[in-house]
């Protein structure tokens, strides 16, 4: 039985608005569909992304993705892969993708749970000669965050 069977999903050609938006296209068509659900011209409710979606660029958009996951990018491996690229490669903010082909090099392996993630941009209200400026460094993307979104399981 195919799994969208099983779960009872049904597959749709284009998004509907009794249901949610499910992106597993590749970078291009993604960044089409996520424009059309930021401006409100493609009404959905929510949206998913493909894992291999996740990019600065894919979840700036106002469209409310999420991302599943089975590792926490905000964790030290994922850092260390954030903090060699833009070393090497400056500019650049981190991907999925990219996570993946680098962990795979280096032989690492994540093996945890899958979780959904949101960005979350970061503001800050205090002006910075307050000493107050609290802006996210040093993660996967400039000015915000992956945030997990789904509660912990029992037994994490």
């Amino acid at each position: 039985m195919p799994v969208t069977a099983r779960h009872r999903l049904t597959v749709a050609p284009g998004p509907r608005v009794d249901g949610p938006a499910i992106v597993v296209s590749g970078r291009a068509a993604a960044d089409g569909s996520l424009r059309g659900i930021a401006s409100g011209e493609v009404p959905v409710r929510g949206t998913y992304l493909a894992p291999w979606l996740t990019s600065a660029n894919l979840l700036g958009y106002r469209a409310g993705a999420v991302v599943a996951l089975r590792y926490d990018p905000r964790e030290p491996q994922p850092l260390r892969y954030a903090s060699a690229l833009r070393s090497r490669f400056a500019g650049e903010t981190a991907t999925a993708a990219g996570y993946e082909a680098w962990r795979a090099a280096t032989g690492r392996t994540d093996a945890g749970r899958t979780h959904l993630y949101a960005l979350v941009r970061m503001i800050s209200v205090l002006p910075a000669e307050t000493g107050h400026e609290h802006r996210v460094r040093g993660g996967w993307l400039p000015g915000s965050a992956i945030t997990r979104v789904t509660p912990p399981a029992l037994d994490d």
